[in-house]
């Protein structure tokens, strides 16, 4: 199952990967390497390689301060429980495209599980490998980029983005949204409201 929402900079995108067709889904990422946000001096970890073993569920997030990458954060640490229970999955990761302190400060916030290995990858290679839109005219240095947002926000270079962000404001009525509760408490918890 892939998701996909669009931002200033690219399409976030949460992928869940299963061993049994992870070979062939996932080839691209194959020798793409991304860092752990616990330790940042160990050896890189190959996306590829860690997809191919057991039921995995992987999340592509964009970079930590942007809110649809915390959304994912605060969606994750409400349903990878019942992911874990309901569905099987063997382990979770999450994919930021920041530094290592970002990644971290993000995982505080919305009170990421320890269970859920945080990876960051700086330079996009990942993302792009996997076919990561970069939005409106992402090689013309010519256009403003808030032009260039604008036009995005118009679905120019990414397809529906409009009702994306639409649906982001105003929700859905028709489903219950319990994650949301969650992090409401998550940020009364840590003081940020009221």
């Amino acid at each position: 199952t892939t998701m996909m929402m669009t931002n200033r900079f690219c399409l976030a995108i949460v992928a869940l990967c299963c061993s049994s067709w992870a070979a062939v889904a996932f080839q691209p990422l194959s020798g793409v390497s991304v860092k752990s946000v616990k330790d940042p001096t160990a050896p890189a970890v190959d996306i590829g390689d860690w997809l191919s073993t057991g039921k995995n569920f992987f999340v592509f997030g964009t970079y930590a301060a942007d809110f649809n990458a915390i959304e994912y954060g605060q969606r994750l640490r409400y349903y990878w429980p019942r992911l874990q229970e309901e569905k099987g999955f063997d382990k979770c990761a999450f994919l930021l495209s920041c530094q290592p302190e970002a990644a971290q400060k993000l995982a505080e916030e919305v009170d990421l599980p320890d269970s859920i290995e945080l990876y960051f990858d700086n330079t996009g290679e990942a993302a792009r490998k996997f076919g990561v839109e970069r939005g409106w005219l992402p090689e013309n240095e010519d256009v403003n980029p808030f032009l260039k947002l604008f036009g995005m926000l118009w679905g120019l270079g990414a397809w529906a983005t409009l009702p994306a962000v639409i649906g982001g404001y105003i929700g859905n009525p028709f489903v219950p949204q319990p994650w949301i509760t969650d992090a409401l408490a998550v940020g009364q918890k840590k003081g940020r409201w009221p």
